[in-house]
């Protein structure tokens, strides 16, 4: 990644110039065609620090992603304290100053809607879940990337790469189960972002670490 480059195309497209930023990068840069939609939530906010990240973080990813992201995905600046992915519109919700590797987090989100065979993770999913119990239900008070505090549930467990990754949208322990005592799975929307965020740290670390989590990526993104 050039930042110089980077920079002069921002210079560019100030002094009226229309290039696409894959045409301006050329061979160096992952994006042959940079489709995707970037804009500020608040007219008049300088979004250039948070449209590098976004640009260094798609053209560090798998093809294959860039052209999910591409494929309709509009990416706001701005709008919320937090970032955040909106499932149902395709919309990337940037926050303000966020780092590289908020973004990528966000991304994994993306992944889950677009990429993801739904089959295969829900399966890992329970594989993963089969044996927890209420034991293995923990609260705890988490904080977001703007030092907002949230309270959270989560399962326990070192099967997952993160205590995030078992996070559970529920009020309460016992609400993380149905009636047959088998784990809400379908409220565990953090699974697939927090292992793409490894992923996107630290493959290798994922593959020896994690295989299962690893191949469940690897075959979405392939």
């Amino acid at each position: 990644w050039d930042d110089d480059k980077y920079q002069r195309w921002l210079d560019d497209l100030a002094s009226g110039g229309d290039t696409p930023w894959g045409e301006f990068e050329g061979e160096d840069g992952a994006i042959d065609t940079a489709q995707y939609l970037v804009r500020s939530y608040n007219a008049g906010d300088n979004i250039t620090k948070e449209r590098m990240n976004i640009n260094k973080v798609i053209s560090s990813v798998r093809q294959k992603i860039q052209e999910a992201i591409n494929a309709g995905t509009l990416i706001i600046v701005g709008k919320y304290s937090a970032s955040g992915y909106d499932y149902k519109n395709d919309v990337l919700h940037i926050a303000k100053g966020a780092a590289p590797e908020e973004i990528a987090y966000e991304i994994g989100h993306l992944i889950d809607n677009k990429l993801v065979d739904k089959g295969i993770r829900d399966e890992l999913l329970r594989s993963i879940t089969k044996s927890l119990t209420i034991a293995d239900v923990r609260t705890d008070i988490f904080v977001d990337a703007s030092d907002v505090e949230y309270d959270v549930v989560y399962f326990k467990s070192d099967k997952f790469v993160s205590n995030y990754q078992g996070r559970v949208y529920v009020e309460k322990p016992s609400d993380a189960f149905d009636e047959a005592g088998n784990v809400r799975i379908d409220r565990m929307q953090e699974f697939v972002s927090e292992i793409f965020r490894e992923y996107w740290k630290d493959t290798k670390f994922l593959a020896r670490n994690y295989p299962d989590c690893y191949a469940l990526i690897e075959g979405a993104v392939k």
